[in-house]
């Protein structure tokens, strides 16, 4: 089975080349998920294809894009959940750095802004402190 990939393409050095590519992508080739057949598209056919991906697992947020008008992870999207030819745009709401990279400036931005993360008020631990991962500590909460 053999399905269309149209993927947005721009390239920021060159702002008049907004475009849509087309590539053929049988389904026996790839993975089942959309990030697979992206990978496969930049190592078979195009190595100019431009996409961010990283933990596979859909935690860090890195591959999120627009595939069939939903803003989702290209990770964890399931082929199988696309209906007739793929679409794949960029963010919406986001500047782009090139093809279906967003530029997170704004959002690093914000997120450091808030600091969602722990801050301890000393560096140093003393023979009192235990550390302990979140996993660890939910596992022992339950017994």
């Amino acid at each position: 089975l053999c399905r269309s990939w149209s993927i947005s393409r721009w390239n920021r050095d060159d702002a008049d080349n907004r475009r849509v590519d087309t590539y053929f992508v049988g389904m026996d080739a790839c993975g089942r998920m959309v990030r697979d057949a992206l990978i496969w598209i930049k190592t078979e056919i195009d190595p100019t294809l431009t996409f961010r991906r990283s933990c596979r697992e859909g935690i860090c947020g890195s591959c999120a894009m627009n595939i069939g008008g939903i803003n989702t992870l290209a990770c964890i999207y399931g082929m199988d959940e696309v209906k007739g030819d793929v679409k794949i745009y960029p963010l919406p709401h986001t500047p782009v750095v090139k093809d279906l990279i967003p530029d997170l400036t704004h959002f690093y931005a914000q997120h450091a802004s808030i600091m969602p993360w722990l801050d301890r008020k000393s560096t140093r631990l003393n023979s009192s402190h235990v550390v302990i991962s979140y996993a660890v500590f939910c596992l022992k909460k339950k017994t």
